[in-house]
């Protein structure tokens, strides 16, 4: 049976739909909780629930980690606007409660970010598929190296398919080719750089 073009597209955004679904099913329930309307950084620094003078949020890189959390702990001790502090390793949460008639909310979140030093890692973050594709890559490329005895590796071989198929086309179709022969040459020369 052969499916059309639109079909195959339409299952393949289906299947990702069910995907970021099944991902962001937790979330989704997490949003009513946050009265104060918190951002919540996915996967590094979540809002669980808020209120005036309590804050619960969900920490992965303190789960499982006792070390982090005994520092988080003596750290929160030094400051005065927070009257309690307790953290779940287990869970890898993180309960705060302090004066609301000092600090807000959104500064309580900034100081447990900088502590952590989550501010740094918001701005290398890298999407799971980017991540998995990258290593997938450098295993393909590692084995084409392998294979071929140090001859060529994956852009070696990109680069040749888009110059071989910019002369086919330029040969076969002249200048009426899609993408065109001169789009193929300069995606082959950037290879280069």
């Amino acid at each position: 049976m052969v499916l059309s073009r639109r079909t195959m597209v339409f299952f393949g955004l289906m299947a990702i739909n069910q995907i970021v679904k099944k991902s962001t099913v937790n979330n989704v329930s997490n949003k009513n909780m946050n009265t104060l309307n918190l951002p919540s950084f996915t996967n590094t620094f979540i809002v669980k629930s808020s209120q005036r003078g309590r804050v619960r949020f969900e920490a992965p890189i303190i789960k499982n980690n006792l070390q982090i959390s005994e520092f988080l702990i003596a750290q929160l001790k030094n400051i005065d606007v927070i009257k309690k502090a307790e953290i779940n390793v287990v869970l890898g949460s993180i309960l705060i409660c302090y004066d609301d008639t000092k600090i807000d909310g959104e500064t309580v979140e900034g100081v447990l970010m900088k502590i952590l030093k989550l501010d740094q890692q918001l701005t290398n973050r890298v999407s799971i598929f980017r991540e998995k594709s990258k290593s997938f890559i450098e295993a393909l490329n590692s084995g084409i190296y392998d294979y071929s005895k140090g001859v060529l590796d994956l852009k070696t071989i990109v680069l040749l398919y888009f110059m071989g198929s910019a002369l086919l086309d330029l040969r076969l179709r002249g200048r009426h080719a899609k993408p065109d022969y001169m789009t193929l040459m300069w995606w082959s020369s950037s290879l280069l750089s």
